[in-house]
């Protein structure tokens, strides 16, 4: 199983309980708003463990600025996680 996330650091506890109950796991950083990051995450992943057979994602992002204060920026960082992300 490859636990991916924007930081390993949130990863890391998760692979290590999989791997303690006897499952191969890793821990990998993605943005899903970037194709190139998208595809180094899965290059590791197929390097480490083999083929991707299921893909579950959950990432998600909100905003706590009112939308009128919202910059161009910041929306498409939204749009790109919540709705285009790559996996």
């Amino acid at each position: 199983m490859a636990v991916l996330d924007r930081d390993t650091v949130a990863a890391h506890p998760v692979a290590t309980d999989v791997r303690a109950e006897g499952a191969k796991a890793l821990a990998v950083a993605v943005d899903v708003s970037d194709q190139a990051s998208v595809n180094a995450a899965f290059d590791t992943a197929r390097k480490e463990l083999g083929s991707v057979g299921i893909l579950v994602t959950t990432e998600g992002v909100s905003g706590f600025t009112p939308l009128d204060d919202t910059t161009p920026d910041e929306w498409n960082h939204y749009i790109a996680v919540n709705l285009t992300s790559l996996g």
